[in-house]
């Protein structure tokens, strides 16, 4: 499963994921455009691993022994795609909340009651 390139793959999630948890609160424009790039890459190569372990459990390819690490690696990509799903739905509402505060920082917005 090294051909898959796992070990850089999961290196640079954690490196992505410890960057974006050491800057949350100062983070600049370039600093979002690289978060929001890093996770969309992320799920995109996590797609890719996806397709490419289905395909080896397709009957044609005769791994019956292996079949059952094959599904394990499936299930495991699976829950690494929704992890980064939920990453990017988090991420963009931080941004969104973000957006909003610097709005409100800078006046134009009504920073009336909060309840």
């Amino acid at each position: 499963m090294e051909s898959f390139g796992w070990t850089a793959f999961f290196e640079e999630l954690e490196n992505v994921f410890s960057l974006c948890q050491s800057q949350i609160g100062i983070a600049n424009e370039g600093f979002v455009d690289y978060i929001t790039q890093k996770l969309e890459l992320g799920l995109q190569n996590v797609k890719k691993i996806q397709e490419v372990l289905e395909i080896a459990i397709e009957p044609e390819t005769e791994l019956e022994e292996e079949e059952v690490v094959v599904r394990k690696y499936l299930d495991l990509i699976s829950t690494l795609q929704s992890c980064i799903i939920w990453l990017l739905s988090y991420w963009d509402a931080y941004l969104e909340k973000r957006s909003i505060c610097t709005q409100c920082q800078a006046g134009s917005l009504y920073s009336g009651s909060t309840t």
